[in-house]
């Protein structure tokens, strides 16, 4: 004899009544998510970069203790497939992305090779493709320094921490089209900018990011 157990939402550990367009998270969990002001993002992120890089950015989601638990288990639960749907809900709810031309090169921030293996998946490729119905380009930028956490390191110490920690790997030219980066989530913007400044480096001429989430204290 088969028993079926009701589905559980990981975030509150309820019984999921209702199933959503994700369904290991409840409809009050998924009301919960707040959204996070393009003032905030400007003011609070791109405004106090130290030589801003990027053109733009775009961010969905506050960081907050719902959105952690959903990082959490994307990173650390070996949910690939849940950062690919919540991307996918996040770009169906919040954001028109009708500002990418066709010829936007889409590229997820890259892991370092090691961790990559150890997690089996970069998150941001997942939320990548989630996002948009664009081809990921995964072959020009690679993380060539194991940096540490960034979580527990201040603004300036973020941003030495990603130096150096990024190369370009094709001989290509970047300058007829714009560069999507895609991350989980940005608190400083350091990694991304100096994702960035890399690609710029090497010939492109507009480099916007957009993330999942981002803490707002």
């Amino acid at each position: 004899m088969q028993i079926l157990y009701p589905p559980v939402c990981i975030i509150c550990d309820k019984i999921i009544d209702q199933i959503t367009d994700i369904k290991i998270i409840c409809p009050e969990c998924l009301a919960a998510l707040k959204p996070i002001s393009k003032e905030f993002i400007q003011n609070e992120i791109l405004n106090r970069l130290k030589d801003c890089f990027l053109d733009e950015l775009f961010v969905y989601y506050q960081f907050d203790e719902v959105f952690q638990k959903i990082i959490y288990q994307i990173k650390y639960g070996k949910m690939n497939k849940l950062a690919f749907h919540i991307a996918k809900y996040a770009a169906n709810a919040r954001l028109d992305v009708s500002f990418l031309e066709k010829n936007t090169l889409v590229i997820p921030v890259p892991l370092f090779p090691q961790r990559e293996k150890e997690r089996g998946y970069n998150q941001s490729s997942y939320i990548a493709k989630g996002l948009f119905e664009a081809e990921i380009c995964e072959d020009l930028l690679e993380r060539i320094k194991n940096t540490r956490s960034q979580t527990a390191l201040n603004r300036e110490e973020r941003r030495e921490n990603v130096q150096q920690a990024f190369l370009f790997k094709k001989n290509v030219s970047l300058i007829e089209g714009s560069i999507l980066l895609v991350d989980d989530v940005v608190t400083t913007g350091a990694t991304m900018n100096e994702c960035a400044r890399v690609l710029k480096e090497n010939g492109a001429l507009n480099v916007m990011g957009i993330a999942l989430a981002a803490p707002i204290e």
